[in-house]
């Protein structure tokens, strides 16, 4: 996946998160699924960032 992707998937997600917690307690499933999700994507996102900078 690309840095631009991820990144534009991360934003929604925290968008989408933000909104959730608005309206549901932060320990409701949906809120806690999506910072998981979004926690996978920042993996994926500095496992991309530690990969370049090997290879500069």
């Amino acid at each position: 996946m690309h840095r631009e992707s991820l990144i534009e998937q991360i934003e929604h997600s925290r968008q989408q998160m933000n909104e959730l917690s608005k309206h549901l307690p932060l320990i409701a499933e949906e809120v806690v699924e999506l910072s998981q999700e979004i926690d996978q994507l920042l993996n994926q996102y500095q496992r991309i960032n530690q990969k370049e900078q090997l290879h500069l």
